[in-house]
């Protein structure tokens, strides 16, 4: 179920009345700052044909450079790895790894989300961004009919760290993301992680 999502979100990773340009400004330097992230995540999954939501729930992790771990532990386990590169793979009970075709592109996207990269994501996406009372709330519509073929909008709410994304498809099914960080580093004064 993950793989499938990732596979979504990323194929389409290509407020007020306007967007507030002023903090997309100052949210870019903001995320770049981060060296890695580690946490925990839920995930509803809301299918149209489905009376309730599909639940997941795991831990994931991020080091610039290398790329994200993502670890599903509920219902059932998985695990997959985007790293810069390499793409998107799906990793097996011994701990091998075998790539979803064509991913590269699809990790490279997933990576400057986490990596605060606003340039590359402005690439694929018309980004407007709001504040909130308590953080920032980021919008990301497609730009390419291709990916607006798979998907509608993409929804992302954060304050320190991205805490919920919402990936809305354009069939009108839609996944909700929650993330629980739980240590992060950023470079200190001598460029070393905190």
């Amino acid at each position: 179920m993950i793989a499938r999502l990732l596979l979504l979100a990323l194929l389409a990773f290509a407020g007020g009345a306007a967007a507030d340009d002023e903090l997309l400004r100052q949210l870019a330097p903001r995320m770049a700052h981060i060296q890695s992230l580690t946490g925990s995540f839920e995930q509803a999954r809301h299918i149209s044909v489905l009376a309730a939501p599909l639940l997941s729930s795991g831990e994931f992790s991020y080091r610039r450079g290398e790329g994200i771990q993502w670890r599903t532990t509920h219902p059932v386990e998985n695990e997959i790895r985007i790293t810069p590169g390499q793409g998107v793979a799906v990793v097996d009970g011994g701990g091998n790894a075998r790539p979803l075709p064509a991913s590269e592109a699809i990790a490279g996207i997933f990576l400057g989300l986490f990596a605060g990269d606003l340039d590359s994501l402005g690439e694929y996406f018309t980004l407007t961004g709001q504040r909130q009372d308590s953080g920032w709330s980021l919008r990301l519509t497609p730009r390419h009919p291709q990916l607006a073929a798979h998907l509608d909008t993409i929804l992302i709410d954060g304050d320190e760290h991205i805490e919920r994304v919402e990936i809305r498809e354009a069939n009108g099914d839609r996944s909700e993301l929650r993330f629980q960080v739980t240590a992060s580093t950023a470079p200190s004064a001598n460029g070393d992680g905190e």
